[in-house]
């Protein structure tokens, strides 16, 4: 199960544990891997199964407070699988991607 960065935090500072401060940059670098073919090959849209990287316009992502992190291939499918399941997105943050036109 994946949950947002604040859900996470709001659960650890509850506890005691989140530091007030971020530690020092010590030198760690951390580099972008983008996907492998493979995850490309597998990225099917979740409300009609098209691969979202085939698609004119780049695919959208949504995560819902059920903890479901979902891709889409257009804008259409996020709309219809929202609507139909009656999904609600995180609150307080834009969990959605829309790529540039």
């Amino acid at each position: 199960m994946r949950h947002s960065l604040a859900r996470i935090r709001e659960f650890w500072e509850a506890h005691g544990v989140w530091p007030e401060t971020t530690p020092p940059d010590e030198g760690l670098n951390v580099e972008y891997e983008g996907p492998s073919p493979a995850d490309l090959e597998d990225a099917a849209c979740t409300e009609c199964g098209t691969n979202v990287w085939r698609t004119r316009r780049g695919p959208y992502v949504a995560e819902y407070d059920t903890g479901v992190i979902c891709g889409y291939c257009s804008y259409e499918c996020y709309f219809s699988h929202r609507f139909r399941n009656n999904l609600e997105e995180i609150a307080g943050e834009q969990s959605v991607y829309l790529p540039p036109a």
